[in-house]
């Protein structure tokens, strides 16, 4: 992100949050929970070109190498628990640099979820952002889980489960923000 406009509202999003990590990568920021291990929230920009991007999915998920090891989750942590491993920013989205594909599947841009939520619902809701952008030109997306208190927890690393259903995206054209 490289406005300064973005830094000024991850900082002030970062400091409100708490115990988090902040993890840049070119083609989004996050705010890492080190208790809960999820993202609190993910930020990137989204063009209608995206829609022709051709980078191959390739599921390398991966541990966070900007986060210390014991502020972050790892892909074992989801293995037998019943959820996903629940894209964010969703890797289609990056479809035009096979880097910041690849760098989608960090764990610091995961969140548990039910797999009927992360591949239908989840999945469609992803679409019609897409939809959004090759409509109205530049998005700025913001999508995080709601982590309420005491929540289950999955893996070695006690990754907090998001109550069913609560994540949420706020979008909006990149000019409200200049």
């Amino acid at each position: 992100m490289k406005s300064a406009t973005f830094s000024s509202i991850m900082l002030v999003a970062l400091v409100l949050w708490g115990a988090t990590s902040q993890v840049c990568h070119p083609g989004y920021v996050a705010a890492v929970d080190g208790r809960a291990m999820v993202p609190r929230w993910v930020m990137y920009t989204l063009s209608g070109n995206v829609v022709s991007g051709c980078a191959k999915r390739r599921d390398n998920f991966h541990a966070e190498e900007q986060i210390a090891a014991t502020r972050r989750a790892s892909p074992a942590d989801y293995d037998h628990s019943g959820y996903d491993k629940g894209h964010m920013a969703p890797a289609e989205d990056f479809a035009l640099d096979p880097t910041e594909m690849s760098d989608s599947f960090s764990m610091a841009n995961m969140a548990p979820q039910i797999p009927g939520l992360n591949r239908a619902e989840w999945e469609h809701l992803e679409e019609t952002v897409r939809a959004w952008a090759f409509a109205r030109g530049e998005l700025i997306v913001f999508v995080g889980p709601v982590i309420r208190d005491h929540p289950q927890t999955i893996g070695a690393d006690h990754v907090a489960v998001p109550s069913e259903r609560s994540f949420g995206i706020a979008t909006g054209a990149r000019h409200w923000l200049s």
